[in-house]
């Protein structure tokens, strides 16, 4: 069975009570009109379908439900920040509108007739199913989904993530670090986007979030055992961070080795599929990792890896982010500034290492 969205749930609660009240037959629709037509008028009050009554305003109903849930114009008018007149001529309204009394007035107070006790009913449904509504959609505003590349993820992100969950337990983010076109869950479009480009000049800088700067690392013991240096690095094993090098390669390019002595030393390398992987095998002993700082700054400090020789941090790439300006609600401003702050600490914490 198909479920019914609040909002038609809602419209056949208010048509059945109006209904009633007004004793209003459906059989009086122009030919070819139809209920479904009732769904226009909770958006556009204003419209009529053939001989259709018009759904009252909803600041009207809201009116309506105070006064007869508070018995009292007073009170319903301190509920609603509204004068004590405006509840009364919204009332008058509202009884023109249906052509009957809803409250007899005594020296008591007030008491609904029986047309608006039924109508208060429908009324009072009406509302709680648009607030449970409305609440659902609050809570999806504070979903926010993040797409970016495994390395990244692994490597930077998540190491930080913990601390943005802590500070903003409201907010819930799913993240998709996948390759893509392999994820099974991969969404159409995310809120952010955290890509990699090699050229960063036509970048809007509010959108940068990371520059890239690959430093030469191995452990402590590798680094004694094989003295590895700038001209003999490609003697040396190399751990890749992709099978198709694009960290070495254009590294080594940029240093002055030629093609044949790349191509030759390579083939020597262990091909690795992330950053973090590739960190870890340095440290391990495996060989010289080419590594960006942001990533490994932690296990430079911590002593598990050192510079392999003496040689400048060499900058390649940008970490950018892409998101659409007209949709940024609350919760993704805050996730956008969390991320700059984070990376300008980041840059903060690496720039002892760029000169070493």
């Amino acid at each position: 069975m198909v479920e019914s969205h609040p909002l038609d749930i809602a419209q056949r609660l208010l048509n059945r009570a109006l209904r009633e009240i007004t004793n209003f037959q459906p059989s009086l629709l122009n030919t070819g009109a139809d209920l479904c037509n009732f769904r226009l008028l909770v958006y556009l009050p204003s419209i009529c379908v053939g001989e259709m009554h018009r759904l009252p305003p909803l600041n009207v109903l809201r009116t309506f439900e105070a006064v007869a849930r508070l018995s009292s114009f007073k009170l319903a008018a301190e509920e609603l920040y509204v004068t004590q007149s405006a509840v009364s001529q919204q009332i008058k309204t509202l009884e023109e509108h249906f052509g009957v009394r809803l409250f007899i007035r005594h020296s008591k107070g007030l008491e609904l007739t029986e047309n608006a006790a039924q109508f208060l009913s429908a009324v009072t449904q009406a509302f709680d199913i648009l607030r449970t509504a409305a609440a659902g959609i609050d809570r999806k505003q504070q979903n926010i989904s993040v797409s970016t590349s495994t390395s990244f993820a692994i490597s930077w992100l998540m190491l930080r993530f913990m601390i943005f969950e802590q500070d903003n337990p409201d907010i819930s983010i799913y993240i998709n670090a996948a390759p893509k076109g392999i994820s099974v869950n991969a969404l159409s479009r995310y809120d952010v986007e955290v890509c990699y480009c090699i050229n960063d000049d036509d970048l809007d800088p509010e959108l940068v979030l990371l520059k890239e700067w690959l430093l030469p690392v191995c452990s402590p013991e590798y680094k004694n055992q094989s003295a590895p240096t700038l001209a003999t690095v490609v003697d040396m094993r190399l751990l890749l961070n992709s099978p198709e090098a694009s960290d070495w390669k254009p590294w080594l390019a940029a240093h002055g080795f030629k093609n044949s002595k790349i191509k030759s030393s390579l083939t020597k390398a262990i091909a690795l599929p992330t950053d973090a992987s590739a960190i870890e095998m340095a440290i391990g002993g495996y060989g010289i990792a080419l590594a960006n700082l942001h990533y490994v700054f932690d296990r430079l400090e911590a002593g598990l890896v050192v510079p392999a020789f003496d040689v400048d941090a060499f900058a390649m790439g940008t970490h950018y982010m892409e998101y659409d300006r007209q949709f940024i609600r609350p919760s993704i401003a805050r996730l956008l500034t969390w991320l700059h702050n984070e990376a300008a600490g980041s840059q903060k914490n690496i720039a002892r290492w760029l000169k070493v």
